[in-house]
């Protein structure tokens, strides 16, 4: 390979065994710690982007927020709150999130969902704010902007099922 050439980490370009040979040998996960905080933030960020202009300027003005805005700030808070006292890699939000992107990329069941929610509940019983259901974790991703429509498409993968096609039942 090219040693000019730049890995794109962030679009899901895998690292090369001599990147890993080098890599945090020392054990210490405070970068990814990091990481995981940033990456929370800016996705509250990117569903308040107007937001960003009242953040920088709020000690300026005494005005009651509006709803949108208390939005912003719990979702700021949640994300600032770790999932566990003492817990400094996931606040609830990012495990939330997480978890979800697990139930995305693995075609897990609404119900299989909730059993695992329900298990770490039990398991850990410190996550106080964790969701015990899907819904309660589907309510919180929603906030981010991350909620989706489930769109069917025929068998053969010729047509999706939706707007003026929302209604039929084969192609």
């Amino acid at each position: 390979m090219r040693r000019d050439y730049t890995r794109w980490h962030l679009h899901g370009e895998g690292s090369s065994d001599e990147d890993e040979e080098g890599s945090d040998e020392d054990g210490d996960n405070s970068s990814d710690d990091e990481q995981n905080i940033d990456d929370i933030h800016s996705m509250i960020r990117d569903a308040y982007p107007h937001m960003r202009d009242v953040e920088e300027t709020s000690g300026s003005e005494s005005q009651d927020p509006n709803e949108e805005a208390k939005e912003f700030y719990r979702l700021v808070k949640e994300a600032d709150q770790p999932i566990y006292l003492g817990c400094k890699k996931y606040s609830n939000l990012s495990f939330i999130v997480k978890l979800m992107h697990i139930k995305c990329k693995n075609s897990w069941s609404n119900n299989s969902f909730t059993i695992l929610l329900e298990l770490l509940k039990d398991a850990f019983p410190m996550c106080e704010k964790l969701p015990i259901s899907h819904y309660g974790a589907k309510k919180i991703v929603s906030d981010l902007g991350l909620n989706y429509d489930k769109i069917d498409a025929c068998k053969n993968d010729c047509m999706l099922y939706y707007k003026e096609h929302s209604e039929a039942d084969k192609c």
